[in-house]
């Protein structure tokens, strides 16, 4: 019986359950990838990440040819092209079982579904895995067999799974023999070579060694103090791994693995770095659950859906001062800055922008989940649609409405001495340590080449109230 294992963000050749168990139980075993320009351009896709993405898969190609097996690099138009072309490929090659990992966003389930019902009709077997989760979206239920809305007790049921389920590692058996598939694309410059970015390999390694320096230096170091400097973007306090989560890199449970190695079952307790750490895994993981049991959300659609009649602003020359870090906030600017020139943002500085962006002009959160995909080297649909939808007060956990980042305070709590702030923010250079998070009070403001703020915090801050607060009054009186 021959295999095929179909790889999509689980970019890794360990800790990889379908590849583990295909050279396991087959005689042969190969595998594939497929390329898909329509859909990556659907999704937005930044092309930063893109480019790591490919880096990686010509590492994984590599890596995986090491151990015998395959990886066939193949291109379609989208997702809608995929089955058909491997019912093709089992058919010509004699496949008699696809293996892959699930994923949990609906288009992904939709399309997962047809191959398994197409393939069946030609008695192919297709097994489907669950690695993309540390524990599966479909074995937590509250007490009344309803999925959680709030992630604190989705939180403590996800530890108590764990703890029963610790991750353990998988190891690899020989393959006696893999294939080739004949329509196998690598050197086309209209598949792979186009999203080549010549992005940063120091600073974003794509081969596995290089990985697991990066993953052993985080939980060596920087882990025991991240509960105390994950804030502060100027620390670089964040083990800087979820762009490798989001292509599939890395798995959470090798990372789960790798703290128990460290720490022990100490981890599961609430003190420490890394308890806090897995405690963002566990965030990662809450995100996909809610995409499962709630796929409205892959549609545009706020989890809290009275507010998908919320009436937001329109206006694009605000939303552009955004982007572009001319609000006149430096926090802001700095870190929007930042994402623009690097693909990369700080988590803390992703609240901040994120609330300026929709409690404070106003604007939509979906035009910030779209420009945040478009420029992330990570960017995670499940993680930024939570992640926006949080900051919008629509969302699972959402913060009440009243509940708005002041940017200025925020600035000066996090990053006190504006060393994150100068090094996007040159034109501040000149100002006063205590005048940096408000240039406009200094009294040479008036000599800077730095935009005066574009909206008022209180003036904002109230609008926003009033707005929301007429929006509820409204939905309460019409239900």
């Amino acid at each position: 019986m021959s295999a095929l294992v179909w790889f999509r963000s689980d970019l890794r050749g360990v800790w990889h359950s379908p590849l583990t168990y295909a050279v396991a139980n087959h005689q042969t075993v190969t595998a594939v990838f497929f390329i898909t320009p329509q859909q990556w351009q659907h999704y937005g896709l930044a092309p930063i990440k893109l480019d790591l993405l490919v880096r990686r898969l010509l590492q994984l190609k590599q890596e995986l040819a090491d151990k015998g097996v395959c990886l066939n690099i193949m291109q379609v138009a989208d997702f809608a092209a995929i089955p058909e072309k491997l019912k093709a490929i089992c058919t010509e090659q004699r496949i008699t079982h696809l293996y892959l990992n699930a994923e949990y966003e609906l288009d992904e389930r939709r399309r997962d579904q047809k191959v398994k019902a197409l393939l069946a009709e030609q008695g192919i077997v297709t097994g489907i895995f669950h690695d993309t989760c540390m524990v599966r979206p479909d074995q937590q239920l509250n007490k009344e067999g309803k999925p959680y809305k709030v992630f604190t007790p989705y939180f403590n049921q996800w530890l108590a799974h764990l703890r029963n389920d610790l991750p353990h590692s998988q190891p690899w058996q020989a393959v006696q023999l893999t294939l080739s598939l004949p329509e196998a694309l690598l050197d086309s410059d209209n598949s792979i070579q186009r999203y080549m970015q010549n992005a940063d390999e120091m600073g974003w390694p794509a081969a596995s060694s290089a990985l697991d320096e990066k993953i052993d230096d985080f939980l060596t170091d920087a882990v025991s103090r991240y509960a105390q400097s994950r804030d502060f973007p100027a620390q670089h306090g964040s083990s800087g791994l979820s762009p490798y989560l989001s292509i599939g890199a890395v798995a959470p449970r090798q990372l789960a693995h790798s703290m128990l190695i460290r720490f022990g079952e100490a981890m599961l307790d609430g003190s420490g770095g890394a308890h806090v750490w897995l405690r963002e895994l566990a965030w990662r993981d809450f995100y996909r659950y809610v995409m499962f049991h709630f796929p409205h959300l892959c549609m545009h659609r706020c989890f809290i859906e009275k507010y998908d009649a919320f009436n937001w602003c329109d206006d694009r020359n605000l939303f552009d001062a955004w982007c572009q870090g001319q609000t006149g906030y430096p926090i802001v600017d700095a870190a929007m800055r930042c994402l623009n020139a690097t693909g990369w943002m700080h988590n803390r500085l992703r609240m901040i922008v994120a609330s300026f962006l929709c409690k404070h002009l106003l604007l939509p959160w979906r035009w910030g989940e779209e420009y945040f995909m478009s420029r992330l080297i990570d960017g995670d649909f499940a993680s930024n649609n939570g992640g926006w939808q949080w900051s919008a007060s629509v969302g699972t956990d959402a913060a009440p409405y009243f509940r708005i980042f002041n940017p200025t305070t925020q600035g000066q709590r996090y990053d006190p001495d504006g060393e994150f702030l100068l090094q996007w923010l040159p034109e501040l250079k000149t100002v006063p340590k205590k005048h940096l998070h408000e240039p406009q009070k200094w009294q040479a403001a008036s000599s800077l080449n730095y935009p005066p703020p574009i909206v008022e915090h209180k003036q904002a801050v109230s609008s926003t109230k009033e707005r929301f607060g007429q929006f509820l009054d409204m939905h309460k009186k019409a239900t």
